[in-house]
């Protein structure tokens, strides 16, 4: 979905999808799912999507988007991934076995950073990374604002993993718990 304002998605669902970035012809290209570019002021509920070699739900260039209990499994890339978007909120979601659970991205080539995300309530089970805040390499761009509590994750070998080229200036971090079974 591309270039869309003021919308709502319900119950989508994807299983092994083709490549969406095939355009770029860079690099390994990634499999995905569920995919938004330079969408504003959209909810997406309950939407699933699993066993993708790349990133499953994937927003990129948006503004005020909602993921309303989003259930991702079995993702080799990131599960949801928000990349270089303003004002996001996952709400609720639930992510199994898969690299990355939930990740924040500020990448260059979208020159502007992921400012006012929250991610709130969401549960992970076999994850490796629960949630990343990743910025480009190289160059420092500041997120302003973040919100991450009340999250709850299961056998991760990094709790939430922050790049030192995305500083956050006002992060509100609580109440998040995770969990290595071997413990």
């Amino acid at each position: 979905i591309e270039d869309c304002t003021s919308f709502y998605i319900f119950d989508s669902v994807s299983f092994d999808t083709g490549n969406y970035q095939t355009a770029k012809g860079q690099g390994k290209n990634w499999p995905g799912s569920i995919k938004l570019k330079g969408c504003n002021s959209f909810t997406i509920y309950n939407p699933v999507s699993g066993n993708h070699v790349g990133n499953g739900i994937t927003v990129t260039e948006c503004t005020y988007g909602r993921f309303i209990s989003p259930i991702t499994v079995g993702i080799d890339g990131a599960n949801i991934y928000v990349n270089a978007s303003e004002n996001h909120s996952v709400i609720g979601a639930l992510v199994l076995n898969c690299n990355n659970g939930i990740v924040i991205n500020s990448e260059k080539e979208n020159e502007k950073p992921s400012n006012g995300f929250t991610v709130v309530d969401c549960v992970g089970i076999n994850v490796i990374t629960s949630i990343g805040v990743w910025g480009n390499e190289g160059e420092i761009q500041p997120i302003d604002k973040g919100k991450i509590t009340g999250n709850y994750f299961i056998c991760t070998n990094q709790d939430i993993k922050f790049s030192p080229n995305s500083p956050i200036t006002d992060l509100d971090m609580r109440d998040n718990h995770f969990v290595d079974p071997k413990l």
